[in-house]
C-alpha cells in the first residue's frame, strides 16, 4: 500500500483517524507473511511537503511487539478474529 499525503498535519490525522484501518493492514500482512525470514515493508507513505518517503516496515524481531501493540487497537473494535490469529503467533514467539 501506497498512500501520498499533501502535508506532515494530513498525515498525522489519517494515523489519529484510521487506527483501525492502519492495524488492519498491518496485522494481516504480518499474518500472511508469518514466519517472517527479512524485513516485511507493510506499507509506504509519502509526504509531499517535506518530500520524504516513510517506509511502514516489521522485522522478525519485532513481530510480538508490532502485534501486541496493534491487539489493544483491534480489542477495542472488537475485531476478534484477528486478535484469535495474533494470539497464535505471539503463542509460538513466545516458546
Amino acid at each position: 500500500m501506497v498512500k501520498t499525503f499533501n502535508t506532515i498535519e494530513e498525515m498525522e490525522l489519517y494515523m489519529v483517524e484510521d487506527k483501525y484501518k492502519i492495524s488492519c493492514i498491518i496485522v494481516d500482512k504480518i499474518i500472511e507473511n508469518y514466519p517472517l525470514d527479512l524485513p516485511l515493508r507493510i506499507m509506504t507513505w509519502s509526504c509531499i511537503e517535506d518530500g520524504i518517503d516513510y517506509d511502514i516496515e516489521c522485522y522478525s524481531d519485532h513481530v510480538v511487539e508490532t502485534l501486541e501493540q496493534n491487539l489493544e487497537i483491534l480489542l477495542e473494535m472488537e475485531d476478534y478474529k484477528r486478535c484469535h490469529e495474533i494470539k497464535k503467533i505471539i503463542d509460538i514467539e513466545n516458546k
